[in-house]
């Protein structure tokens, strides 16, 4: 695994939860970028694979729950599209 993994923005709340912002990267490109509400993901969310290049997700959280429509991409073409209900 690559040193800068785990880095980029990784903001806590005051209970040492993930809360804001996060960006993780792999070998200096971004592999995943979304929010955090008191620990758990929340709103949109980008996972990229080979800096996105090959393939990525994109999808929202509520209160760490996948909902609505996720997308899957491979070089650009929309491949899968998924609809998550509370």
């Amino acid at each position: 695994m690559k040193q800068d993994f785990m880095q980029g923005k990784k903001p806590r709340n005051n209970k040492g939860q993930k809360h804001g912002l996060w960006e993780i990267y792999y070998e200096g490109k971004i592999f995943r970028k979304g929010e955090y509400v008191n620990g758990l993901r929340h709103g949109p969310w980008e996972t990229h694979y080979n800096g996105g290049l090959y393939s990525k997700n994109i999808g929202q959280y509520i209160n760490g729950e996948r909902i609505g429509f996720w997308q899957w991409f491979q070089n650009d073409e929309l491949k899968i599209k998924t609809f998550y209900a509370r």
